[in-house]
C-alpha cells in the first residue's frame, strides 16, 4: 500500500487542572460587603482547593499590594449542646435552662461551673483551659450520679476520661440537676458537658479541605465569627479576623475547559483505526503545547476527529 496524506482537523479540550481563576479587588470593604461584591461581579470569594490554587491567587495580585486580603473562608457557630447528647442519635435536645454569670457567654466554646464564691454560675472558657471537671455516672447503682474528679485536664480530656470511667461529662439541663453538681462542688472551678464547635466553611458552598494558615493561627475567637485573610507578604498565609474589618479581596470565576481546534496532518502506510488516530492527534497536539511552554503533566482528551483526503 502506498503512502497516503491524512488531514485531520481534530477538536480537543485541554485540562490543566486549574478551575478558578482569580480577581483582586483593591477596594477596602468588610467580608459581608466583599462576598456581595464578588457574588454580583464573578461567582464568589476566593475559595482554593490546593497549593497550585493558593499561587495563581498570590499572582492574581501582580505585585500591586502587599497586605493582606478576604478570602472565601469563615466560621460558622454552632450552637450549645449537652456532651450527653452526642450519643443521642436524634442530635442535641433543645437547651431551655441557663444559669450564665452576668456578662457570659463572651467567645468561649466549653462552660465552667464557677466556684462556690460565685453562687455555681457558668462562664465560657477555651477548651484547651486545664480544669477540674464533673462526671455524670448514668448507672442504675450510681447512688450519687454526679462524681468530682480532682485532675487537671482540658475539656475533650476530661470528656474522655467521664465517658471511658462513667458516663459523660454532667449535664445541668434543669435547675434540679445544677442544684445537684453544686452540692458537691469545692472551692474550685469545674467543667461541666455544655460545649459548642465552630465549622469552617467556603462562601461558594466548596468541600475544600486545603488550609494554609499562618504561623500561630487561626486565633480562638471561640464563640465569634471570624473570617479568613491572605497574606500577600507572607506567601500568601492565611490569618483569622473579624468579619467587620475591612481590606482589600480576592473573587474567583469559574473557568470552562477551553475547546480549541487543530489541523493535523502526517503520513501513514495503512489505515488507522479510530483509537490509532485519536492517540496520534492527542500526542502532536501535547507536544504542540508544551513547546508553547505548558506543563508536561498537561492532559489533552480528543473529543472529535474529522478524516479526509486532500
Amino acid at each position: 500500500m502506498g503512502i497516503g496524506l491524512l488531514l485531520i482537523t481534530g477538536f480537543f479540550t485541554l485540562a490543566s487542572g486549574l478551575s478558578l481563576r482569580y480577581h483582586f479587588v483593591n477596594e477596602s470593604r468588610n467580608w459581608t460587603e466583599a462576598q456581595r461584591y464578588c457574588r454580583e461581579q464573578y461567582d464568589d470569594l476566593a475559595t482554593v482547593q490546593n497549593m497550585d490554587d493558593m499561587n495563581q491567587l498570590v499572582a492574581s495580585v501582580n505585585g500591586s499590594y502587599n497586605g493582606s486580603a478576604w478570602i472565601g473562608l469563615y466560621n460558622v457557630i454552632n450552637p450549645w449542646r449537652w456532651s450527653l447528647d452526642d450519643r443521642n442519635s436524634g442530635g442535641p435536645t433543645e437547651l431551655t435552662y441557663t444559669n450564665w454569670y452576668p456578662g457570659r457567654p463572651l467567645d468561649g466554646q466549653c462552660i465552667w461551673k464557677l466556684k462556690p464564691l460565685y453562687n455555681g454560675l457558668w462562664s465560657d472558657v477555651g477548651c484547651d483551659v486545664l480544669q477540674y471537671f464533673i462526671c455524670y455516672d448514668g448507672r442504675d447503682s450510681a447512688v450519687q450520679p454526679y462524681v468530682r474528679i480532682a485532675l487537671f485536664m482540658n475539656f475533650t480530656d476530661a470528656q474522655s476520661y467521664c465517658r471511658q470511667h462513667y458516663t459523660d461529662l454532667a449535664s445541668a439541663r434543669d435547675v434540679s440537676e445544677d442544684l445537684m453538681i453544686a452540692s458537691i462542688q469545692t472551692s474550685h472551678h469545674f467543667y461541666i458537658g455544655l460545649y459548642r464547635t465552630n465549622t469552617l466553611t467556603w462562601s461558594d458552598g466548596s468541600n475544600s479541605t486545603f488550609r494554609y494558615w499562618a504561623a500561630g493561627q487561626p486565633h480562638l475567637y471561640q464563640g465569634t465569627p471570624y473570617c479568613t485573610a491572605t497574606s500577600i507578604y507572607d506567601s500568601g498565609k492565611w490569618t483569622d479576623n473579624y468579619c467587620t474589618d475591612t481590606r482589600p479581596f480576592v473573587c474567583h470565576s469559574v473557568k470552562t475547559d477551553p475547546v480549541v481546534g487543530l489541523r493535523v496532518a502526517f503520513r501513514t502506510w495503512r489505515n488507522l483505526s479510530e483509537s490509532e488516530i485519536r492517540d496520534l492527534v492527542s500526542q502532536k497536539i501535547k507536544e504542540q503545547l508544551v513547546i508553547g511552554g505548558l506543563p508536561d503533566i498537561i492532559t489533552v482528551n480528543v473529543t472529535r476527529i474529522n478524516k479526509r483526503s486532500p
